[in-house]
């Protein structure tokens, strides 16, 4: 048997690996998590570092809002990127909102906003936060951003901030027993309110973006009657890119139920024609408010998505996102009461101000319709998400797809309780 001599190794200049024990491999696990971490600190912190850096610049090229202190980002929402500031102005602290716009946001959108939003405010509405002007007179910045995977130009705007604090956001959202009659009967004054202060506002041939995220000349009720078309569209697309998991399954499935379900949703043209038209705030969701202690809304923002259009569909889209409950047990379920407690109340706030009516009779007859037109325009959005980009988290955005479609599921089972409710508005 061969044996090997016993020499002393010159190990200050080798490497030493270290035996395969269950000690050892955990420790290994440990190590690695801790230097992950550590790593994603740092770039977090870069990135951090980066956009108090860009947002200083940009306030002092461009605003007279005084010395940036604090940055802090505001988290929530899938499309817009916000801060909350704190500046020293004339040794005062004061409080702004810096808003970063997501990338593809055409200047046409984004003034359509901006000039409805400072409309709005000129006619009394208290509710919503405005762009202020630039040094240059406009109300916007246009900045390039260039960190690691993003190097492109950005929309910045300022805007004033609204007191309050978050309760409710778009899930968990009022879906809830502990919810207060002041918190419904409020949100239905700022929708009255935005409404009666933009009824006469002039778009000037723009128009702001819809749900899908495209700035298209088109109303709700048409976009429902041709998503059928579209989700086709988007289901070749998903193939020819390889996409074929679980939410393409689903799709499959369900594509004949959203054609039988737009085509139950959709609305005749000449009906739709003699429903009150007006700016829409279009997001009116739980997470969009403020809220005061006692839980009455003190501000609504996110804009952004504001379109001309019936302002039936804003209702009823309000009503989906605030009232459908996420819940797996009753997923989709609306409390009816609620509902129809909002809608009184926005008819009594439109009498009270005086410049718009309140629902009318082809409003009343169609409120079924519009309801069921909510969730499938907001499974329009889910699907068209993962269409604009392909590395959204597909099974997350399964999840919002089954719940709009438990939502249409449970409203056209109530559909005489709604058209009832309907009739006694």
């Amino acid at each position: 048997m061969a044996t090997g001599n016993r020499v002393e190794m010159a190990i200050e200049e080798m490497k030493h690996y270290t035996p395969s024990t269950p000690a050892n491999m955990r420790k290994l696990g440990l190590d690695l998590s801790a230097t992950a971490a550590s790593l994603a600190t740092i770039s977090a912190t870069s990135q951090e570092q980066y956009y108090y850096k860009i947002i200083s610049e940009i306030l002092r090229n461009n605003y007279n809002i005084g010395e940036l202190l604090d940055v802090y980002q505001i988290f929530g929402g899938y499309v817009n990127t916000t801060f909350g500031i704190y500046v020293l102005k004339d040794g005062h602290k004061e409080t702004w909102i810096v808003r970063k716009y997501r990338k593809g946001k055409t200047l046409d959108a984004l003034t359509f906003e901006h000039r409805l939003l400072r409309h709005a405010k000129a006619h009394g509405n208290q509710y919503v936060a405005a762009p202020i002007d630039t040094l240059d007179g406009k109300t916007y910045v246009v900045q390039t951003i260039d960190f690691p995977g993003e190097h492109d130009e950005f929309f910045f705007a300022v805007f004033n901030y609204i007191d309050g604090r978050q309760i409710y956001d778009w899930m968990p959202n009022w879906a809830v027993d502990s919810l207060k009659d002041i918190t419904v009967e409020s949100a239905a004054e700022v929708l009255s309110q935005f409404h009666s202060s933009t009824f006469d506002f002039d778009p000037q041939g723009q128009r702001g973006d819809n749900i899908l995220g495209t700035n298209e000349d088109m109303h709700v009720n048409d976009l429902i009657a041709d998503l059928p078309r579209r989700l086709r569209e988007y289901r070749v697309y998903y193939a020819e890119h390889g996409l074929d998991n679980k939410f393409t399954e689903y799709m499959d499935t369900y594509q004949s139920k959203y054609d039988e379900w737009c085509a139950l949703a959709t609305i005749p043209a000449e009906a739709y024609q003699q429903m009150f038209m007006c700016p829409c705030h279009l997001d009116f969701h739980a997470g969009n408010f403020k809220y005061w202690e006692d839980e009455s809304i003190s501000g609504s923002f996110d804009y952004d998505m504001a379109m001309v259009d019936s302002r039936l569909f804003d209702i009823t889209l309000g009503m989906h996102y605030t009232l459908a409950s996420w819940g797996l047990a009753n997923s989709g379920e609306i409390k009816l009461h609620r509902v129809e407690q909002f809608v009184r109340a926005y008819n009594q706030n439109c009498l009270s101000i005086g410049r718009i009516p309140p629902l009318n009779e082809i409003e009343k007859q169609y409120f079924f319709e519009a309801m069921l037109q909510a969730p499938i325009y907001v499974y329009g959005w889910a699907q068209g998400s993962v269409y604009a980009d392909m590395s959204a988290h597909q099974y997350e955005y399964l999840f919002y797809c089954q719940h709009f479609s438990d939502s249409c599921l449970w409203l056209i089972e109530h559909e005489t309780e709604i058209r009832e409710l309907a009739a006694r508005l």
